[in-house]
C-alpha cells in the first residue's frame, strides 16, 4: 500500500498480480513443507496488497455511499460513459473461480504427462495470473483523473462529486499519526480478527476438502 501511494497505483497492481504467478508457479519446485511454508507466506504477502488497492481505486470513482455494492457485485456499469465493470468484478470472483476451477482441476488431474497432475494445476493456474497481471498495466483505470476515455469536463465532475467524501481522489503522504490512530481503534482489530479467522478456515475448507475426503476414502 505504501508502493501504491508512491507510485501508480495500477503499475503497482500489475506488479504484484504477476510477481503472484510467478510465486504461484514456484510451488513446483518446492521439495518438503518448510520449502511450502516459505513459499506460501510470500503468497500471501503478496496477495494482501491487492484488496487495499482496489478499495482505493473504487473509491477514487465512487461515493461512500456508492462503494460497498460496487465492490461486492458483478454488473455493467458506466461512469459518465466509461466501462468500469473491472472494479467491481474483483471480489465477487472469490466465489465465480470457485464453480469452475474443481471443473479444470478435475481435467488437469484426469490429464496424462510427464510431470505431476497437481503441477499441471499450478503451472496454468500462474500462467493465467501472469497474464492477467501484465494486461492490468493496460486495463485497470486508476482514477477519474487519469482514466482513459474521459474529457475534461467529465473528469471535473468526477472529482467533484467525490467532496462528500472527504477523503480527496489521491493523496501520497504517509501520516504517522493515522497508523497510531488505526491501531487504537478496536473496529480495526475486529475487522482483523474477523479476517484472520475466516482465512484459517478458508484453507482446509474451501480449497483443500477434495483432497481430505479423497484421503479419508482411502483409509476406510
Amino acid at each position: 500500500m505504501y508502493l501504491a501511494q508512491r507510485f501508480p497505483i495500477e503499475r503497482v497492481a500489475s506488479g504484484i498480480v504477476t510477481v503472484w504467478g510467478i510465486c504461484l508457479i514456484l510451488t513446483v519446485v518446492c521439495r518438503d513443507y518448510k520449502d511450502l511454508y516459505a513459499q506460501r507466506f510470500f503468497l500471501g504477502l503478496l496477495e494482501s496488497g491487492i484488496s487495499p488497492m482496489f478499495m482505493v481505486i473504487v473509491g477514487s470513482f465512487y461515493k461512500k455511499n456508492e462503494q460497498a455494492f460496487r465492490m461486492g457485485s458483478v454488473y455493467k456499469d458506466t461512469l459518465n460513459g466509461i466501462n468500469l465493470t473491472l472494479l467491481r468484478i474483483w471480489y465477487s470472483c472469490t466465489g465465480y473461480v470457485a464453480i469452475f476451477s474443481p471443473v479444470l482441476n478435475y481435467g488437469f488431474g484426469r490429464a496424462k504427462s510427464s510431470l505431476a497432475n497437481w503441477k499441471l494445476m499450478y503451472l496454468f493456474a500462474g500462467a493465467l495470473t501472469i497474464v492477467w497481471g501484465i494486461a492490468l498495466w493496460w486495463l485497470l483505470p486508476p482514477d477519474p483523473v487519469r482514466a482513459k476515455g474521459f474529457s475534461e469536463r467529465q473528469r471535473y465532475i468526477s472529482v467533484a462529486r467525490l467532496r462528500t467524501n472527504n477523503s480527496g481522489v489521491r493523496n501520497t503522504h504517509f501520516k504517522g499519526s493515522q497508523v497510531i490512530e488505526l491501531l487504537l481503534d478496536e473496529k480495526f482489530w475486529i475487522m482483523f480478527a474477523i479476517a484472520f479467522l475466516c482465512m484459517i478456515a478458508n484453507g482446509p475448507i474451501s480449497t483443500f476438502t477434495p483432497i481430505i475426503i479423497v484421503s479419508s476414502l482411502s483409509h476406510t
